[in-house]
């Protein structure tokens, strides 16, 4: 059965990809998964698959199979869920450190570089897949529709248990890893993308700004407390909380209050964190953010 956490953030598999790659410390002379960085992603990544208890084990007894168990994960999250161009990118550039510094260490396996060249074949295939994908016209068709469905998703309550600043933060943090956040983070310096790329965020403001007044059923000059904003319908489960705080562990509390108080949910607001929002307002700056600031 599908986890609530995979059908409202599916895109928390991007980020499991980048962590869990992240976590291979790579020299010229040694080669070994940095186990305490996989703590929570494991427990995670096994509440969204079921499949991050034994490999966690694993990471956790020795070099060797630690490294196993990782390119086990990666070839699975990578195989067999739709990940978008940055998660694939890291990941592919992460196995090719890898298999460079393993190359004449003699306590590799063969069954360790016979996993390295399975999952380096798996990433070149779908880095080439997207690479040929991602021409200009066809991006920004992706990122129009991405759009569409998020925004419609959360118009015919798709996001019910969610408060309106959570399901703001859910659509915009689907918006950065999908097919937006793609044509966004690949075409933002193309002078021909420029100006649809800000059209396109001028029309996820005002969506954004529609459903939030439609959800708080209010006038667009009527401003709200941020704890207003972040007024929950039903108690979240603890998966979706810590779910929630990993996704949002970039927001810094300083640089980036609304989307930090959004998904780390603290108990003391900000002194960063406006005291009063309108609906374009909390839009505006979360926009800006998630993919000004970021």
């Amino acid at each position: 059965m599908q986890s609530e956490i995979s059908k409202i953030m599916p895109c928390i598999a991007d980020k499991f990809v980048i962590e869990i790659a992240n976590s291979i410390q790579v020299s010229q002379d040694h080669v070994r998964v940095q186990s305490s960085r996989l703590g929570k992603v494991a427990r995670l990544v096994d509440s969204f698959t079921g499949a991050g208890q034994q490999r966690q084990q694993q990471i956790n007894q020795n070099m060797t199979m630690g490294l196993n168990a990782t390119c086990d994960w990666l070839n699975a999250l990578t195989s067999e869920l739709a990940l978008g161009f940055s998660a694939i990118q890291v990941a592919n550039q992460k196995i090719i450190e890898v298999q460079d510094a393993v190359t004449d260490l003699a306590e590799f396996s063969m069954e360790t570089r016979d996993l390295l060249s399975q999952l380096s074949a798996n990433l070149h295939l779908r880095c080439d897949e997207l690479d040929q994908r991602l021409s200009l016209v066809e991006a920004e068709n992706k990122a129009e529709r991405q759009i569409t469905l998020l925004f419609k998703q959360w118009e015919t309550h798709g996001f019910e248990q969610l408060s309106p600043l959570l399901r703001l933060y859910t659509v915009l943090e689907r918006l950065y890893w999908g097919d937006f956040g793609d044509y966004y983070k690949y075409y933002h310096q193309d002078i021909t993308a420029q100006k649809t790329i800000r059209d396109l965020t001028e029309r996820i403001c005002l969506e954004a700004t529609q459903r939030l007044l439609a959800d708080k059923q209010s006038n667009k000059n009527d401003f709200f407390h941020p704890l207003q904003w972040a007024e929950q319908p039903e108690v979240l489960s603890l998966d979706l909380k810590e779910s929630y705080a990993f996704m949002g562990d970039w927001a810094i509390a300083d640089k980036m209050p609304i989307n930090h108080f959004a998904s780390q949910q603290p108990d003391q607001l900000s002194l960063h964190l406006p005291r009063v929002l309108t609906a374009e307002g909390l839009a505006r700056c979360s926009l800006n953010e998630m993919f000004g600031v970021r």
